[in-house]
């Protein structure tokens, strides 16, 4: 028997390449016939979903100015042979018999008792316990409950442990139809196995999980020491951006000019006007190792998880709940994009308050089938950390009438003619088509500490100055001092012998503060801003 006709890496099955009889072929060790003895049971049964094997591999990338950095992934193998349908009956698990009660959602009642093993599959055996069960289909080939018999049988030239190690099992034996006198004692197999891997460990999973052919047995049905095998093919597929053989290579987000660099913050964190639409841009899933029959592409903004996030500006923190599209549902709310070699998405306006953060995700998933029963699935997450900021050109947008020219729109005009320009305006706050006087300044007064002290004058000096919450950081304050002359300024900050300052990017002040209770003399403050946007 032979598989002539296959070509696993073009996904092409004739159906003349398996045979059409029902005769259960033994396998020859070390000769690649898997696929037909397996190929064969299945056609004489009903259907091509009775038996499957899954090869999963996911991983998960966070681009940061640097580089783009693993976050972690996945291997493993599951293998079904057979399957039951069970209802939401609320009643299942039960270790009573119950018949039906459609009040509550149990139309048929109780039609099966669990023999052996875990129905749903959660870890809980659920031995001796009854389940409202609509049909079922036992295993025709694969004999449960023998994960010592599964083998890792040939794979590529690769670091993956040898022997692979011991698999986990999911079978489990039904006895149906226990309404009835003709009850069938059906087994379910199902088999597992899985290795992680840690943020560290992109090397190891390079090295263990390479491109090619991977032959499995597993113990026959009836004779558990003949072994039956299934074969995968584990085909390339975008990966996250890195160095290899001194050529970049893999996927990376980019600006929405399509250039590499991009606008990020000191802390990490790709700033974007949310009053703007924003083009979100990437590059590296080229459609030579990309299948657009077989694997889709989905954008999502998603926000940080709040267990694992006490406190914010982390732009490596876990992801939490999709916040784009605003669906609220039982299923994770993700744009599938047209095609899986699509470079772009474009986000609509005011999809979140400026100040917020979040972390825009792409999704590649992969179901690429090597036969009608093993498939190669993957799944690759991509993430870019955002932050929402208030930009020039987003305050522009709602602060001038529609239309206004750039005369009046610039950063550098002045249309209400009260001498400080429009990006002076916007950034600490003031209206710039009306001309009004800057505000008084405020003196330094004195903040009394709250510790227990000998000295009466115990706390220090402060004063504060208006800015801009949630800026871009094309735009950068100052704060100067001078001893009283007017003419000599220098800048303070947190190392100045006397003062320190402080000006959190949420906050809408800056507040200077004295080091010493103790002031002589007298000083002037003053606060200068930059504008230097990215071209």
């Amino acid at each position: 028997m032979t598989l002539s006709g296959i070509n696993p890496a073009t996904q092409k099955f004739p159906l003349s390449a398996f045979p059409t009889q029902s005769t259960v072929c033994l396998v020859k060790l070390r000769k690649p016939f898997f696929l037909a003895t397996i190929a064969s049971l299945a056609m004489s049964h009903s259907g091509w979903g009775q038996i499957s094997m899954a090869f999963q591999t996911t991983r998960s990338y966070r681009q940061n100015p640097d580089n783009v950095a693993f976050q972690g992934g996945a291997f493993g193998i599951n293998v079904t042979d057979g399957n039951a349908a069970i209802t939401g009956c609320p009643l299942n698990g039960s270790p009573i018999f119950f018949g039906p009660a459609p009040l509550i959602g149990c139309q048929i009642g109780a039609t099966g008792l669990i023999a052996s093993g875990d129905i749903d599959r959660d870890g809980i055996r659920d031995t001796n316990t009854y389940w409202e069960i609509v049909s079922v289909q036992p295993a025709i080939a694969i004999e449960p409950f023998r994960p010592e018999l599964v083998r890792l049988y040939a794979a590529p030239p690769s670091q993956l442990p040898r022997p692979l190690g011991l698999f986990g099992e999911s079978s489990f034996v039904i006895w149906f139809n226990i309404q009835t006198t003709a009850i069938r004692q059906s087994p379910i197999t199902g088999y597992n196995f899985a290795i992680p891997y840690t943020a560290g460990e992109r090397n190891r999973m390079d090295n263990e999980l390479v491109h090619g052919l991977y032959q499995f047995t597993f113990p026959r049905l009836g004779a558990p020491n003949v072994p039956i095998g299934l074969s995968v093919t584990h085909a390339p597929i975008p990966e996250g951006r890195i160095k290899k053989n001194n050529v970049w290579q893999g996927v990376r987000f980019l600006s929405p000019t399509r250039k590499p660099s991009m606008n990020w913050s000191a802390d990490g964190f790709v700033q974007y006007d949310p009053r703007l639409i924003t083009k979100i841009c990437w590059e590296g899933n080229a459609q030579n190792i990309v299948y657009p029959q077989s694997d889709q592409l989905y954008f999502s903004l998603r926000g940080f998880n709040p267990d694992t996030l006490p406190i914010p500006n982390n732009p490596t923190a876990p992801v939490g709940d999709p916040v784009f599209p605003p669906i609220v549902g039982p299923t994770e709310a993700r744009v599938l994009l047209p095609s899986p070699i699509d470079t772009e998405f474009v986000m609509p306006p005011f999809v979140r308050p400026v100040g917020s953060e979040a972390v825009v995700r792409l999704t590649l998933e992969r179901a690429l089938p090597s036969s009608l029963i093993t498939t190669d699935r993957a799944t690759r997450h991509f993430e870019l950390p955002v932050r929402f900021v208030d930009t020039y050109e987003g305050w522009a947008v709602i602060t001038f009438p529609f239309g206004s020219p750039s005369s009046v729109t610039a950063p550098d005009a002045d249309p209400d003619g009260d001498g400080r320009i429009n990006s002076l305006e916007w950034a600490l706050g003031f209206n710039p088509l009306v001309a009004d006087a800057p505000p008084a300044g405020g003196g330094l007064r004195f903040v009394q500490s709250n510790k227990k002290s000998t000295s009466q004058a115990s706390g220090y000096w402060t004063i504060s100055f208006p800015k801009l919450a949630n800026h871009e950081s094309a735009l950068s304050y100052k704060v100067e001092f001078s001893d009283g002359d007017l003419g000599n300024w220098r800048e303070i900050g947190n190392s100045d012998p006397n003062w320190t300052v402080e000006m959190p990017i949420s906050s809408t002040e800056i507040v200077v503060k004295s080091k010493s209770p103790e002031l002589s003399g007298k000083g002037f403050f003053r606060v200068k801003t930059n504008y230097n946007p990215t071209p």
